[in-house]
């Protein structure tokens, strides 16, 4: 059985060339040791609405709650810096605490593909569960082929990044290659999907462009093309579950696009060029994807 130790906050920012993390290095550090960024530092340039409007709300609630608390008698005495400084430290604990909340559920579900159990609380929430039934029932467990949590290095692009899972998906009926990410997310009732009786779990464009990046270094590393792409919500309420969004071909050529965009412009911002392979910083175009398709035709 496995138990959670914390380990270093997030995707690593720079990874050395032959896959090794550096959660220490900074730009400069990169520039002297030839790193390569981390598709999710990378994907810092892109704006995140949905995740900075969640801040902003917790900051608010924050101000509301201690500005109503009577505790809060001291407000009137300290400097107004000051009590703004305290407030955005304590909306930033929500923050972290969700941070943590979501490394543990992507720790159990890479101990559960691994085919170890997992003595974490959260193992027994019920969208975690619910996770876990779905991941049996489609996914692959390292004994089986299946990749949980690995690292791919595009040398031809210049960049690394890890993956939730790399491996076979199982429909039922066939098999193919597929890439898959976890999320930690609210799910709600939307007042649309309270007609349906149905919950509304939202799926981004970030996601979709973290797995294109994936798919693309998966090409260039193994030689092996990522037939489909799919974001897996693990639910932290208020309505519980496990949702999936697997993502189309047209979705796939557009995520391909986005990823190609951001990475250069990063690379403008950071004035961090890379000249290894080809310059250009090409992806997965849109007669890769036809050609996977005909590959599927020919094989079945």
């Amino acid at each position: 059985m496995a138990r959670y130790v914390p380990v270093e906050s997030g995707n690593p920012h720079w990874y050395t060339r032959d896959g090794g993390k550096r959660y220490d290095a900074d730009l400069r550090v990169a520039r002297k040791e030839g790193l390569l960024p981390g598709s999710s530092a990378i994907s810092k340039v892109l704006a995140k609405p949905a995740l900075e409007a969640w801040k902003s709300n917790e900051l608010l609630t924050t101000l509301y709650r201690m500005m109503m608390n009577p505790d809060e008698a001291k407000m009137a005495a300290e400097p107004l810096e000051a009590f703004f400084e305290r407030v955005v430290a304590e909306s930033k604990k929500p923050v972290a605490e969700a941070a943590d909340r979501g490394q543990r559920y992507h720790y159990i579900m890479e101990q559960h593909l691994l085919g170890e159990t997992s003595l974490d609380p959260y193992s027994f929430d019920p969208s975690v569960q619910a996770a876990i039934s779905w991941t049996d029932k489609h996914l692959a467990g390292s004994d089986q082929g299946g990749h949980p949590e690995e690292v791919l290095m595009n040398l031809e692009d210049g960049y690394g990044g890890r993956t939730d899972y790399r491996g076979p998906y199982f429909d039922g009926l066939t098999s193919q290659v597929v890439i898959a990410d976890y999320k930690s997310r609210k799910v709600v009732m939307t007042d649309y999907k309270k007609k349906e009786n149905r919950p509304d779990p939202q799926f981004y464009d970030e996601d979709l462009i973290q797995l294109m990046s994936h798919a693309r270094s998966l090409w260039e590393q193994h030689g092996v093309m990522a037939n489909g792409v799919i974001s897996v919500i693990i639910s932290t309420g208020p309505v519980p579950g496990c949702y999936q969004k697997f993502w189309s071909k047209e979705d796939m050529e557009r995520g391909a696009a986005m990823w190609e965009a951001a990475h250069a412009l990063w690379r403008l911002i950071r004035r961090f060029p890379y000249e290894h392979g080809q310059m250009e910083l090409g992806l997965l175009s849109a007669e890769d994807l036809r050609r996977s398709d005909v590959a599927q035709e020919v094989a079945g």
